[in-house]
């Protein structure tokens, strides 16, 4: 059987109905199949016929003469010739036989079966010649096989059926599951047919498999055809200081900012399944959150950027975007500003010049960049003004990083941009004097494969810590495909949600169940949101990390005391369908709010 990338689960139903066999260009009218033997216009000719082209050992064909053309002569006898080297020889011009497994020829062999007919003047009339195969007895089985994922054309797969039936094959369909005709595919029944879908989601497919015995068997398996991440920028489409986006002035209380994205930014007017930003709330009045949900929808019980007064903070969010283009910013407290610097966007449109698929298959997370012992660059701190470069691996075309700003000492910012490129107007990490922050960007490669860490003002030491990367990096051939959802709770330790009610003690961790039953494929990667309550260890973090693997030597979330913290962090996921979240040191409480999952392409 060739080789597949993906295979999709096995059958889902299997109905066995009794059915006529299906005709085939070698089906006669009498329901046999019949050699074809060449002769002249007018001269005796004898055709062969068998009822099965194919069948298992041990089932019964039945052989027919048919004579033509005789004149005044008639049969004596027919002479039946099988082909294993058995015959018999009876006055009936029909005759039945039993293939064993110690026919001459063996097994899954191609029998030659032939009639000879003695004419009454004492001539012989050779028949004409019927290949028959015999194969070894099985179960009737006709698996679907799919695979997609492509990057620049997430809506199309190529999906193919092989069948088997010891009685050979004579008619097959398969329907994809979204209204279009079934494709005929009994000529090809191995073939791989190409098929785009009309939209992103889960779909059915459905074989009808006829063997030569007259039973059809209906298989189904399902597959997800999903969006693809294009990156972009980053580029500021909100900024309620300056009227970007919004109306220049403080988000109130219980306010909504309608953000419009598609066609803004670089990010399409049609196709877009969500989009990706770095959001940042400044100067707020009071202590609260903010929440980033698709327009036309109901608030989520959710937060996406959790505050204090008077801080600059930000977090990246991927939302689902709304059929009218619009995104939902949702102030819950306070009056405050509002930043968003979109990073991408994902589309699940038929092409996409530039699409990305998340590479999985690598040991994530990892850090890459640490500038307090020198990993990945001089030990040194990067000061104002300054950047460091970061080279991504050969074939990735862009990184999801987890950057983390240690010890600052003045309020200030990074940037993280592709090398080549001119610094954007846009923030990736938001620091404040005396404070370790960190917060997750999706960040292109530039030509020579790396990306730019700009910092804006004072020294600090940077710690990066790579979750995923975009494209064909080595050792990591496969890609996922992305479904958005609405901000989902998936823990709250403060109330019970996903876990008993109690803090996160030392050394302690979590096993969150992420994985849905609705999914024909397990999923590989989470989107979180994470966040951090009422820490209370100074330079405490959590982890998180695929349930069953090694604890990696890398931070999700660095906590403060006494202070919600959030960050967004891409987490692969357990064989058993659950990540593990774990606190370095202290109590805290912790949230996690889902914005989405990776699944393998085409299941």
């Amino acid at each position: 059987m060739p080789s597949r990338s993906v295979v999709i689960s096995a059958v889902t139903a299997v109905l066995a109905l009794a059915v006529a066999p299906a005709a085939d260009a070698q089906t006669r009218a009498s329901g046999l199949i019949a050699g074809h033997l060449s002769a002249a216009d007018g001269e005796p000719t004898l055709t062969t016929g068998v009822d099965h082209a194919t069948l298992p050992t041990g089932a019964t064909l039945t052989v027919t003469a048919a004579p033509a053309d005789l004149s005044s002569k008639t049969v004596v006898s027919y002479r039946f010739d099988f082909g294993d080297g058995s015959g018999t020889t009876v006055s009936d011009p029909s005759t039945q036989h039993v293939y064993d497994t110690t026919s001459s020829n063996g097994l899954n062999g191609q029998f030659a079966v032939q009639v000879t007919a003695t004419l009454s003047d004492g001539t012989t009339l050779p028949g004409s010649v019927v290949e028959v195969r015999v194969t070894a007895p099985g179960a009737f089985t006709a698996p679907i096989f799919a695979y997609g994922g492509n990057p620049t054309h997430p809506l199309t797969v190529q999906g193919s059926v092989f069948p088997f039936s010891p009685w050979g094959i004579v008619a097959e369909t398969l329907d994809f599951g979204d209204g279009s005709p079934a494709v005929d595919t009994t000529a090809e029944p191995d073939a791989e047919h190409p098929h785009t879908f009309p939209a992103a989601g889960l779909y059915t497919l459905t074989a009808k498999t006829t063997d030569g015995s007259g039973e059809q068997l209906v298989t189904t398996a399902q597959m997800r055809v999903g969006s693809s991440f294009v990156p972009l920028g980053p580029v500021r489409i909100l900024d309620t200081r300056s009227g970007i986006g919004a109306p220049r002035a403080k988000v109130a209380a219980n306010g909504t900012v309608r953000l419009k994205v598609a066609g803004v930014g670089g990010v399409p007017t049609s196709g877009v399944t969500a989009v990706e930003m770095n959001l940042t709330v400044t100067n707020p009045s009071t202590v609260g959150f903010v929440t980033a949900f698709p327009s036309k929808s109901a608030l989520p019980t959710a937060s996406n950027l959790n505050f204090v007064a008077g801080e600059t903070v930000s977090n990246a969010v991927t939302v689902p975007v709304g059929a009218d283009g619009y995104v939902n910013l949702a102030n819950h407290a306070g009056r405050d500003d509002l930043i968003a610097d979109v990073q991408g966007y994902r589309s699940d449109a038929t092409t996409l010049p530039g699409g990305l698929g998340l590479a999985s298959g690598l040991a994530l997370p990892q850090r890459l960049l640490d500038t307090r012992s020198g990993l990945g660059t001089p030990k040194h701190k990067l000061a104002a003004g300054g950047s460091v470069s970061l080279q991504l691996p050969a074939g990735a075309h862009a990184a999801v990083l987890n950057v983390t700003v240690v010890d600052a000492t003045a309020n200030g910012f990074v940037t993280a941009y592709p090398s080549g490129a001119r610094r954007p107007d846009a923030s990736t990490v938001n620091y404040m004097a005396g404070t370790t922050v960190a917060n997750q960007v999706t960040v292109p490669a530039g030509p020579d494969g790396k990306v730019v860490l700009y910092n804006s003002a004072t020294s600090v030491d940077l710690v990066v810590d790579v979750q995923g990367y975009y494209g064909t990096p080595t050792g990591s051939p496969s890609a996922l495909i992305f479904t958005p959802t609405a901000p989902t709770r998936l823990l709250d330790t403060r109330v019970g949600v996903g876990a008993p009610v109690a803090k996160l003690g030392p050394g302690g961790s979590i096993a969150l169940h992420v994985g849905r039953a609705t999914e024909p494929a397990p999923i590989r990667y989470v989107l979180v949101n994470l966040t951090g309550v009422d820490a209370t260890a100074r330079g405490a973090f959590l982890t998180a990390y695929a349930d069953g693997s090694a604890r990696p030597a890398s931070s999700a979330l660095n906590l403060i005391v006494g202070r919600p913290v959030p960050n967004l962090v891409l987490v692969p996921v357990g064989a058993d369908g659950s990540v593990r979240i774990s606190n370095s040191s202290g109590t805290t409480d912790v949230i996690a709010d889902l914005e989405g999952y990776f699944t393998e392409a085409g299941v």
